[in-house]
């Protein structure tokens, strides 16, 4: 099939935008969700005497080998402000409309007023950064013909954000020739909340506290590594956690964007693989600095087009 994902920021909740953005996404399974509801009547014999369509709720997962300019556009609707070259936690009050194009058939769906509930990042060896994201919204339409707005390709849609010569750095050390793959997810906690008069969701709220979680798989066991992580989970010590990721593979050239979590406290050390040369990973909680646990950092100059 021959289809497109799109997502555009809506200037106001309640507008869909009309001018979007195509994503490089590799999945797609956002959907509306309609809950129905069975009659409780019980003089209709055997049977369910009837049911009606209630509750209809937009969810589901999009994944994306994300360029820097497509991973902002998640940021925006994932509670994040830019402030200067920073992206720091902020107010849920950006929303998104996300447009799947089937361009062949002639028919498109709509998703109106959504955030992003989780996001993940995933970095490891031998691949492109992915991006997968847990999206709620507000209202769905599937629409014959294909979307009448404006739809734009990114500008560095050709320069995603690549694994090969990505640092991890701890506690201002550089452990990237240690590890073979670094995982930060965001829980956001969102849900959605309906009314008597609409089948819709009409707010996106956060249910419960967010929490950012790093997780970090080491190629081999190392005794020291191992003793230190321990150490720190029986402290209850703290350190920095920085991931720097470029769109070019030459050092001079292109944007980087460091992803830094400030307080990370270690929750779980697990050692594998004992038949062969072993492995080790390291699950941390990142806790909040000045109200952030987790920023986006952009430096550089964006590649010429």
């Amino acid at each position: 099939m021959e289809t497109k994902v799109l997502l555009g920021i809506q200037t106001e909740k309640g507008t869909p935008s009309t001018t979007l953005k195509v994503l490089p996404f590799t999945d797609f399974g956002v959907k509306p969700d309609v809950n129905k509801i069975e009659s409780k009547v019980l003089s209709s014999g055997r049977w369910t005497k009837d049911t009606f369509a209630g509750k209809q709720s937009v969810a589901g997962d999009l994944g994306i080998e994300p360029t820097i300019n497509s991973l902002e556009l998640l940021l925006q609707i994932a509670g994040f402000k830019k402030s200067t070259d920073t992206y720091k936690s902020g107010a849920f009050d950006k929303y998104a409309t996300i447009v799947n194009d089937f361009t062949n058939d002639e028919m498109h769906l709509k998703y109106e007023d959504c955030l992003v509930n989780t996001i993940t990042i995933t970095a490891q060896q031998e691949a492109f950064l992915n991006v997968k994201t847990s999206v709620i919204g507000m209202k769905s339409s599937a629409n014959d013909g294909k979307f009448a707005g404006t739809s734009e390709e990114l500008k560095d849609k050709d320069y995603p954000l690549i694994c090969y010569g990505a640092k991890l750095i701890s506690e201002d050390k550089d452990e990237s020739a240690t590890v073979e793959s670094v995982e930060i997810t965001i829980n956001n906690s969102l849900e959605g909340k309906g009314g008597l008069n609409t089948r819709f969701n009409t707010k996106i709220v956060q249910n419960g506290r967010g929490s950012v979680e790093a997780t970090i798989n080491f190629n081999s066991f190392d005794k020291a590594n191992y003793l230190k992580a321990m150490k720190m989970l029986t402290d209850n010590s703290t350190i920095k956690l920085q991931l720097e990721l470029k769109e070019s593979l030459e050092e001079s050239k292109g944007r980087k964007m460091t992803i830094e979590l400030p307080r990370v406290k270690m929750t779980n050390v697990e050692l594998g693989d004992l038949e062969g040369a072993g492995t080790l990973t390291r699950t941390m909680s990142a806790l909040p600095v000045n109200g952030d646990p987790i920023t986006f950092k952009i430096e550089g100059t964006e590649i010429a087009q």
